[in-house]
C-alpha cells in the first residue's frame, strides 16, 4: 500500500531537505572556484600574451644589434681600395690625402664598442625563453 506525501514521517523529509542543502552548498562552492579558476586563467594568458611581446620586441633589438655589428666590422675590415681613383671626387680626395681609413685610436674605439655590443647581445639571448638559433 502506497501512503500518501503527507504521511512521510518527518524525519526522512528533514533528511531530504538536508542532503538538498549540503548539495546546494556544494555547487556553489565548485561554482565559485570555477569563476575563480577562470580568472586565473584570463591573468595567465594576459601574462603570457606580455611575455610573448617582449620576447618579440628583444628578437627585433636583437636584429637591430646584429646589423650594427655588421656595419662596425664593415668599418673595422674595409674592402680593399681600387688602385686607382675612378671618379672625380675620388681622384681630389686623394690629392689632398684624404682616406677612408681610421686612425688606429679610432679602430681601438670602435673594436671595444663592437666587443661591447656583442656582449649585450648575448645577455638579452641569455634572458630570451626562446631558442636563440631562431632570432
Amino acid at each position: 500500500m502506497v501512503r500518501p506525501l503527507l504521511s512521510v514521517p518527518n524525519d526522512t523529509s528533514a533528511l531530504f531537505e538536508s542532503q538538498l542543502s549540503q548539495l546546494s552548498a556544494s555547487l556553489a562552492e565548485l561554482r565559485a572556484a570555477d569563476r575563480r579558476r577562470d580568472a586565473e586563467l584570463r591573468a595567465l594568458r594576459a601574462i603570457v600574451r606580455d611575455a610573448d611581446d617582449r620576447a618579440r620586441s628583444l628578437g627585433m633589438a636583437l636584429t637591430e644589434i646584429d646589423e650594427l655589428l655588421r656595419a662596425g666590422r664593415a668599418l673595422l675590415d674595409p674592402a680593399e681600395e681600387p688602385d686607382q681613383p675612378t671618379t672625380l671626387f675620388e681622384r681630389m680626395r686623394a690629392r689632398i690625402g684624404g682616406t677612408n681609413r681610421l686612425e688606429p685610436r679610432q679602430r681601438e674605439v670602435l673594436a671595444e664598442l663592437l666587443a661591447r655590443m656583442a656582449g649585450v647581445r648575448e645577455q638579452i639571448r641569455s634572458c630570451l625563453i626562446i631558442d636563440p638559433r631562431q632570432l
